[in-house]
């Protein structure tokens, strides 16, 4: 849930940027939990600042993040699921971070770093990890 929403974002903010993204960032998983919540992804520009760092403080971003984290079993047992999160995270990390030599190596030792976010839900959990791995990376 955390990553999901975070790549459509991602995905729709560098596509104002007019970068390139790969299709395959926003899945099934993703346009359910949206169409679910009934949220149009034009009303989600604003929760992510330049950096591609979630910003806004609504409600309705938690409730997204816990959606897709569960859709996509972005946290296993209490914990972040690195084989889930690690691949999504380096496409972003890639589109916008173009002077890191290393995009996959950059964003394991982000994961490492801030693997252990705390939040009293798994929504707020994941956008606390994605912003210390953009952060970090």
């Amino acid at each position: 849930m955390k990553a999901s929403l975070f790549i459509i974002l991602t995905t729709y903010l560098i596509q104002a940027l007019s970068l390139e993204i790969p299709d395959t960032l926003i899945d099934d998983k993703i346009k359910e939990c949206f169409a679910e919540h009934k949220v149009e992804i034009e009303k989600l520009f604003t929760i992510l600042d330049e950096g591609f760092q979630v910003i806004s403080e609504d409600p309705l971003v938690y409730t997204l993040a816990d959606c897709v984290s569960e859709k996509k079993q972005w946290i296993k047992n209490g914990e972040f699921n690195k084989e889930s999160i690690v691949p999504m995270e380096k496409i972003i990390i890639t589109a916008i971070k173009k002077d890191i030599e290393d995009h996959g190596k950059a964003t394991e030792i982000a994961f490492d770093k801030c693997k252990n976010q705390k939040g009293e839900r798994d929504g707020v959990k994941f956008v606390q990890l994605h912003n210390c791995m953009m952060r970090e990376a």
